[in-house]
C-alpha cells in the first residue's frame, strides 16, 4: 500500500471507445436479407406455376366439353339427321353453358354461314367460318 501513496490519482479522460464492427452480425443479416429475398423469389415462380396450371386446366376442360357436344352431333349426323333438322342443339348448348359458366357464348353454323342454334353473346361466325375453312384447306393442301 505505501507504493501507491505517492502516485496522485488524475481524472484523465478515458478515449471513448470506437464501436467495434461485428463482422459475423453484418454476414448474418446479409444471409438473413438473401434468404428473404430467394423465399420471395420462391413464392413468386410458385404462384406463376399454379396461375399456368390453372389456364391449362380450364382450357383443357373446356376442349373436353366441347369436344364431348361435337361428338353429340356429329353422331346425330351419322344415324341419318340433317343438321338443319336436328332437335336439341338448343338443349346441347344451353347444356354445354350450364357446364362452363365463363362460357361467352357457342354456335352451330352451317357451311353457308347460316347459324342454327346459339347461346350466350353473339359471335362473329362469318369470320370464324372462312378461318376453319382456310385452315382446312391450308392442311389438305400439305
Amino acid at each position: 500500500m505505501q507504493l501507491l501513496r505517492g502516485f496522485a490519482m488524475k481524472n484523465v479522460p478515458v478515449p471513448e471507445v470506437k464501436s467495434r464492427r461485428h463482422p459475423l452480425r453484418d454476414v448474418l443479416l446479409a444471409c438473413m436479407l438473401v434468404l428473404l429475398l430467394a423465399q420471395g423469389l420462391i413464392g413468386a415462380l410458385s404462384l406463376s406455376a399454379l396461375n399456368r396450371q390453372i389456364i391449362d386446366n380450364t382450357a383443357g376442360r373446356v376442349e373436353l366439353l366441347a369436344r364431348q357436344t361435337s361428338e353429340q352431333i356429329q353422331n346425330g349426323m351419322r344415324l341419318g339427321k340433317p343438321l338443319a333438322q336436328f332437335f336439341g342443339l338448343s338443349g346441347m348448348l344451353d347444356d354445354l353453358r350450364h357446364r362452363i359458366p365463363d362460357l361467352a357464348g357457342a354456335s352451330v353454323v352451317l357451311a353457308g354461314g347460316q347459324v342454327l342454334a346459339s347461346v350466350g353473346a353473339a359471335l362473329q361466325t362469318g369470320a370464324l367460318l372462312r378461318e376453319l375453312q382456310s385452315a382446312v384447306a391450308d392442311e389438305q393442301g400439305r
